[in-house]
């Protein structure tokens, strides 16, 4: 009986994890470009943008097509990579009302209690806040050139 449940769990939660990154492919591939353009960047939208980065793989082969990105070191790139993955989680681990929000103002006091949280340093949270602030700025950029 233990191994049905077992095994029933394990299906349960490929199939959840395998929807998950069905949507994260098609929120990568554009299916909200339009509101995104527009504006409406979330945390979520950031989350699955750099997903959809580390799908494309290492930061160090995706630098090759940036211009004048080739003197980059070895160690900005994994510090980079490290970095978005350490982002990933903290938005994942972030209540819908917070990561589903274009404008994001955490006081000092919730980024303390979300540090704690998830045993990350305040500066992790501040950084992603400053990070998601800059990206939703070259988006809105980029949709107005558009």
């Amino acid at each position: 009986m233990f191994k049905f449940w077992k095994n029933l769990k394990e299906k349960i939660s490929h199939s959840e994890s395998k929807r998950s990154e069905e949507k994260d492919e098609k929120l990568a591939n554009g299916e909200n470009t339009e509101r995104i353009a527009s504006g409406d960047f979330t945390l979520n939208d950031f989350a699955t943008q750099l997903k959809a980065m580390e799908k494309l793989g290492s930061l160090k082969k995706l630098m090759r097509f940036v211009p004048g990105a080739g003197n980059v070191s070895p160690e900005a790139i994994k510090k980079g990579q490290e970095e978005a993955k350490l982002f990933i989680r903290i938005i994942e681990s972030l209540p819908p009302e917070d990561k589903n929000k274009s404008e994001v103002h955490f006081s000092s006091m919730k980024i303390i209690k979300l540090a704690e949280q998830l045993g990350v340093k305040e500066q992790d949270i501040r950084r992603l806040l400053e990070r998601f602030e800059q990206s939703k700025h070259f988006v809105k950029m980029y949709g107005k050139k558009r």
